[in-house]
C-alpha cells in the first residue's frame, strides 16, 4: 500500500510510514491525530522542535563564514574582499543534482563495503525504544549545543568559545555512538542505520569544531605587510619585514593541526608565505649595494605576493563555506534517518522484513568539479590546476580513484584518494605530454576525468569538459584561472637550455672573441677574463647583441603592451628561426641567453616598450650596477663591431666622456637608474622565475 501522507510506497502491514512518519494506509488522509491533521509522529511537537532545532543549528553554522570575513577586516586587513567568490570566476562546475546539494552528485556504495540489508535477525522490542532513545537524547545535546553557540560573544574569542562547543557536543555524541555500539538485539539493517545516524551526527560536529578553531588561529595572523616610513632606511625596512616574516612563519609553523578541508589549500598558502624572506633579502641587497633595480623588483614582488595571498585567503573562505555546508547536508541526512528509524521501530515485525533504508547512505560521497575553459601551454607552470574536485564522504570513509587528461597537451593524472567527512579540496593538473607537440594554433579539446573504485578497474563516473588549448604565443596577462596572474609570469618565456640558445651563446663567442681582440675568446659568464669587472660584463652582452644580428635577426616594428589582456609572444627558439622579433621577444632571447651564462639579467618595461638589464660582475656576489641592452639596435646602422668595440674601449681605459646612455649598450648610474626607473611601468627579475617556479613549457 502506500502512505497517505507523503505517497510512498511502504508494506501492506506497516502501522507508521518510516519515511515521514505519518499513520500509514490511504485511510490516514481523514484520521486527524493530536498535533494537527494527519500529523501521527511527522506533526507531533516533540519532532517539530526537532526539525526546528536542527534547522537553527546549522544555519547557524552557515553565517559561520559571513562572520570570519568581517573579524578578518578587523583584525588589521581591511583591503580584504568582503565576499566569498569561487576559485575561478571562469570555472564550469559538474551540476549533476544530488539529495542535499544541487552542484553535486551522491554515488552508490562502494561494492567492497557492501550495506547490510539481510534480515538475519529480529529486533527486539526493548532494544528498538532503546535506540530511539539514545537517538532523542543526540537530538537533545544538539538543541543546547546552538543554544551555546548562538550565545557566544563577538570578536576572534567566538571562534574559539565555538570550537569549545561543538568539541565537547562532538565527545558526548560520541559517548552515545559507544553506548549503541555496545547494543544487541538489533537486525542487521536497523544496526548499520544506526551506526551511520552516529557516525554522521559525530562527525559534522567534530569537522566543525577542527575548522572553528582552526579559523580562530588563522585569524590572528599579522596580515598587514609592514609599510616603510619616510624617515627609515631600506635596509632598516629590510629588517622589518625579515622580522615580520620570521614572526608569521613562526606561528604558520605552530598550526600543526590542520583540517582535512583545508589541508590541500593551506600547503599552497604557506608555499607562497615563503615568498615573504626572498622579497626581503632583496630588499636588503638593494640598501647594501644603492639597487635601483632590485628594490623596484621587490617592490613588485611584494604586489605579487599580496596577490597571492588575497587570492588563496579567498579559497580558504570558499573551502570552509564548503565544508559548513557539507556538515549542513550530512545533518540533513542524520535527520531524515532518524525519522525513519523512528517509524521503523513503530512497524509490524512483518513490515520491518521486507523494508529498506533509503536515507541509509553509508560509505556514499557527494561530489562536485569546477574546470578551466581556456589553456595557455606556454603558462602552463603558472597554473595550480586545470580541474578541481570537491567532496566528501557521507559517513565511514570511502577510497577512489581519479584519472583526467586533456588529449593533446597532457598524460594521464592518476590518483588515489582517501574521502572521509571533510569536504576535501583536490587540484588536478596533468603532466605535460612528452615529445613534440601541435601548439602552433588554439584548438578544441576536452579535460576527461574519471572516478574509479580503490580497485582502478570498476568505474564510478565519467565526466568530460570542453577546453580551448591556445597555442604556444598566447598569453594573457589577468587570467587566473586556478593560478596566479601578474606581469612575472612572462618569466615562463625565458629558455636559456635550449639548443637555439646554445647556438646563439656559440656565435656570440666568435663575435666577443672578434670584438676583443682575442682579449676574451670564451662566454666566461661572471668570470674575470681580461680587462676589468665592466669591460667582461659589457663584452658578453656586446657579443650576444652582435651574434643575434649576424644570425640575421633583425628588430620587429610592432606594437607590445602589457597593458592589453591578450598577447601573442614568439619564444626565442622561434625568434632566432624566423630572423625577426618585436622589443619583448628579443629581450627574451637576450636574457635567455645571458642566464644561460649564470649572469643576472632584469626585464625592463618603459610604457610599451621591453628592454634588457644584466648586472655588472662583482666577486660573483653582486654589485648592483647594469648595462642596459636596447634590442631595437638589431638594424643595420647600430649593430656594427666599431661601435661596440668604442663603448668597449672607452670602460677599459675609464673614460666617462664616452660612457654615454645613447648608445646600443650602455652604463647607468645608480641615480641615471632611479630617474629613469621610475618612468617604467614594471621591472621583472629573471632570477625569480626559479623561485616563482616560473619556468618554460617543458613537453
Amino acid at each position: 500500500m502506500f502512505c497517505g501522507n507523503c505517497g510512498k510506497e511502504i508494506p501492506d502491514d506497516a502501522v507508521f510510514c518510516p519515511l515521514c512518519g505519518g499513520r500509514s494506509g490511504i485511510e490516514n488522509k481523514k484520521t486527524e491525530m493530536p498535533g494537527g491533521p494527519s500529523g501521527g509522529p511527522k506533526t507531533s511537537e516533540g519532532t517539530k522542535k526537532k526539525k526546528i532545532i536542527t534547522a537553527v543549528l546549522f544555519v547557524s553554522v552557515i553565517v559561520i563564514v559571513a562572520v570570519c570575513i568581517g573579524l578578518f577586516g578587523g583584525s588589521g586587513s581591511s583591503d580584504k574582499p568582503a565576499g566569498d567568490e569561487s576559485i575561478a570566476a571562469n570555472s564550469k562546475e559538474d551540476t549533476t543534482a544530488a539529495s542535499g546539494d544541487d552542484k553535486a552528485e551522491e554515488t552508490t556504495a562502494d561494492p567492497a563495503q557492501p550495506s547490510e540489508t539481510g534480515g538475519d535477525t529480529v529486533s527486539d522490542e526493548a532494544a528498538l525504544t532503546e535506540l530511539t532513545g539514545l537517538i532523542a537524547q543526540a537530538d537533545a545535546l544538539i538543541a543546547k549545543a546552538d543554544e551555546d553557540y548562538n550565545a557566544t560573544t563577538e570578536g576572534v574569542d567566538r571562534f574559539k568559545e565555538r570550537e569549545k562547543i561543538m568539541y565537547s557536543l562532538a565527545e558526548k555524541l560520541t559517548d552515545l555512538q559507544k553506548k549503541f555500539g555496545q547494543m544487541g538485539g538489533l537486525d542487521s539493517k536497523v544496526k548499520q542505520a544506526g551506526a551511520n545516524y552516529f557516525e554522521i551526527s559525530v562527525c559534522a560536529a567534530k569537522s566543525l569544531s577542527e575548522t572553528m578553531g582552526f579559523m580562530a588561529k588563522y585569524l590572528l595572523l599579522d596580515f598587514d605587510f609592514p609599510v616603510q616610513a619616510e624617515d627609515q632606511l631600506t635596509s632598516d625596512y629590510a629588517q622589518t619585514v625579515y622580522d615580520w616574516y620570521n614572526k608569521r612563519k613562526k606561528t604558520l609553523d605552530e598550526m600543526t593541526s590542520v583540517p582535512n578541508c583545508l589541508e590541500t589549500v593551506w600547503n599552497k598558502y604557506k608555499k607562497s608565505d615563503e615568498l615573504l624572506s626572498e622579497i626581503a633579502i632583496k630588499y636588503y641587497n638593494a640598501a647594501k649595494y644603492n639597487d635601483w633595480l632590485r628594490l623596484y623588483s621587490s617592490i613588485n614582488l611584494r604586489t605579487r605576493y599580496k596577490t597571492a595571498e588575497e587570492k588563496i585567503y579567498n579559497e580558504i573562505l570558499a573551502v570552509v563555506k564548503g565544508e559548513n555546508e557539507f556538515a549542513l547536508s550530512q545533518r540533513n541526512s542524520a535527520v531524515k534517518l532518524s525519522e525513519e528509524i523512528t517509524g521503523y521501530a513503530k512497524m509490524s515485525s512483518s513490515g520491518r522484513s521486507s523494508y529498506e533504508f533509503e536515507n541509509d547512505k553509508t560509505n556514499k560521497f557527494n561530489y562536485k568539479f569546477e574546470a578551466v575553459d581556456t589553456v595557455y601551454p606556454a603558462l602552463y607552470n603558472t597554473y595550480d590546476a586545470f580541474l578541481i574536485l570537491k567532496a566528501g564522504c557521507m559517513g565511514g570513509t570511502r577510497e577512489i580513484v581519479v584519472e583526467a587528461e586533456i588529449p593533446g597537451l597532457t598524460q594521464k593524472y592518476k590518483k588515489s584518494i582517501k574521502l572521509d567527512s571533510s569536504y576535501k579540496t583536490i587540484y588536478i593538473k596533468p603532466p605535460a605530454l612528452s615529445g613534440d607537440l601541435d601548439l602552433t594554433s588554439a584548438k578544441d579539446s576536452q579535460i576527461i576525468v574519471s572516478m574509479y573504485e580503490k580497485n582502478g578497474v570498476d568505474l564510478i563516473k565519467a565526466h568530460s569538459f570542453p577546453v580551448k588549448i591556445m597555442s604556444i604565443n598566447d598569453v594573457d596577462w589577468y587570467t587566473d584561472d586556478f593560478g596566479l596572474s601578474t606581469m612575472d609570469n612572462i618569466l615562463c618565456y625565458l629558455t636559456p637550455d635550449t639548443d637555439e640558445i646554445d647556438l646563439l651563446r656559440r656565435n656570440a663567442i666568435e663575435a666577443i672573441t672578434r670584438m676583443s681582440d682575442g682579449k676574451i675568446q670564451s662566454f666566461p659568464g661572471y668570470q674575470l677574463v681580461a680587462g676589468n669587472r665592466y669591460y667582461v660584463t659589457y663584452m658578453q652582452a656586446a657579443g650576444v647583441m652582435r651574434a643575434l644580428y649576424d644570425m640575421g635577426v633583425r628588430y620587429d616594428m610592432g606594437s607590445f603592451s602589457l597593458s592589453s589582456g591578450h598577447q601573442r609572444v614568439k619564444l626565442p627558439a622561434e625568434v632566432i628561426s624566423e630572423r625577426s622579433g618585436l622589443c619583448i621577444e628579443t629581450s627574451l632571447t637576450v636574457a635567455s641567453a645571458l642566464q644561460s651564462a649564470g649572469m643576472h639579467a632584469f626585464l625592463i618595461f618603459p610604457p610599451g616598450h621591453a628592454q634588457v638589464a644584466v648586472e655588472v660582475w662583482n666577486d660573483g656576489t653582486g654589485a648592483g650596477e647594469y648595462f642596459l641592452i636596447e634590442t631595437t639596435s638589431l638594424n643595420d646602422t647600430s649593430n656594427n663591431d666599431d661601435k661596440y668595440k668604442l663603448y668597449a674601449d672607452a670602460l677599459l681605459t675609464y673614460d666617462p666622456d664616452e660612457l654615454r646612455t645613447d648608445y646600443p649598450i650602455a652604463y647607468y648610474s645608480a641615480e641615471e637608474w632611479m630617474n629613469y626607473l621610475a618612468t617604467c611601468d614594471y621591472i621583472i627579475d629573471c632570477n625569480d622565475s626559479r623561485i616563482l617556479g616560473l619556468t618554460e613549457f617543458y613537453h
